[in-house]
């Protein structure tokens, strides 16, 4: 899951498998630990997201200048 702060800021939670939420949580050194509140991504912190979406082993989000960000095995 995912939330646009009204600051523009992302937040995740939810199944982290394969890096998806763009977290640095991970289970035996694999991105797979679930994240139960919203959290902040770091990565793109202090950045206008203006747009996210979520698939099953990845996630996207595009900020207000247009980069685009993807997130895998919690990788940017």
């Amino acid at each position: 899951m995912f939330s646009i702060h009204s600051s523009g800021e992302l937040y995740c939670w939810g199944v982290g498998l394969s890096g998806r939420l763009g977290l640095d949580e991970t289970v035996g050194g694999m991105p797979q630990k679930s994240i139960e509140k919203p959290t902040l991504v770091q990565a793109l912190r202090g950045q206008l997201v203006v747009q996210v979406a979520g698939g099953r082993s990845h996630s996207a989000a595009v900020t207000v200048t247009g980069r685009w960000v993807h997130f895998r095995n919690n990788h940017l």
